[in-house]
């Protein structure tokens, strides 16, 4: 049996979707000005902008915002998707970037979603890309797909280049997302000290 709308509960429908798109935007762009306040600004200016806004540098709000932040730009791409709810927005945050543009590309990620429901719609097995080939018939491009289930017997480093065109802006933006892995067990990121001295030079401290 079909049930048809009228123009009336359209509308609310209507008006209540672009709140709950604007309530998710607004977190975003929120959570955009914390990031650049954090890559720009000095740590006494940062702290003093946090106080103004009405939290401090370790409130895990701000924090949060943060991680919201660094995906500003794949979430804005699918805001249409996006639930409303704050918690929700952060519990994605916590997925990998690769399992993250899956998840948007299979529209498994919906206005409703659960913050506690992110971690069941991450696929088990989890594919990364070695700098080392462990197994010479899984080459791959410059690497080797390794599949989660196939423990790497020894520490083995993922190879990064950046190039001489990158701004201190756009690198410093990288390894906050190379940080991201941090979360993982067994990953750590570890940044050259060439790195380091380039932040340095525009930022008058070393920003990590």
């Amino acid at each position: 049996m079909e049930y048809g709308y009228s123009l009336r509960t359209n509308d609310y429908a209507s008006r209540f979707n672009m709140w709950k798109k604007k309530t998710a935007m607004s977190y975003i762009e929120m959570a955009k000005v914390v990031v650049a306040a954090k890559d720009t600004l000095a740590k006494d200016d940062f702290a003093q902008f946090t106080a103004l806004i009405g939290y401090s540098t370790t409130s895990s709000f701000i924090s949060k915002l943060h991680r919201i932040g660094l995906q500003a730009e794949l979430f804005e791409k699918n805001v249409d998707a996006l639930p409303s709810s704050f918690t929700t927005l952060y519990a994605l945050t916590t997925v990998s970037q690769n399992e993250l543009e899956n998840l948007f590309d299979k529209n498994q990620i919906r206005p409703s979603l659960k913050g506690n429901e992110v971690d069941r719609l991450v696929k088990l097995q989890k594919r990364y890309r070695s700098s080392k080939p462990r197994h010479p018939e899984r080459h791959a491009g410059e690497g080797v797909i390794v599949e989660i289930n196939d423990p790497i017997e020894s520490a083995e480093p993922i190879a990064l280049q950046i190039d001489s065109t990158v701004t201190n802006i756009q690198l410093i933006q990288l390894l906050r997302q190379l940080d991201l892995l941090t979360r993982f067990a067994g990953i750590s990121v570890k940044v050259p000290l060439s790195i380091h001295q380039r932040i340095e030079q525009k930022q008058g401290e070393v920003v990590m």
